[in-house]
């Protein structure tokens, strides 16, 4: 298994929405989502364009001190 399961779930839908997945499409791949992927899932559905950033720019942050460690979250 991967060393921080939850962490690396919320990088996998945060770098699914980058590429255009949507809705429960975000999880799609991830057999049992933990409890803060499926909400980062859900507000990244959220009607307010600046509530969906304000929920991606953390996650994205995170993913990207991963790959700059050449290490996965």
């Amino acid at each position: 298994m991967v060393p921080d399961d939850d962490a690396f779930q919320r990088g996998f839908v945060a770098a699914a929405y980058l590429v255009g997945r949507r809705g429960k499409g975000l999880l799609d791949g991830l057999p049992n989502p933990t409890a803060r992927t499926r909400a980062l899932a859900g507000q990244l559905g959220h009607a307010d364009r600046a509530a969906r950033a304000a929920a991606l720019a953390p996650e994205l942050a995170a993913l990207m001190r991963s790959l700059e460690s050449r290490r996965l979250v």
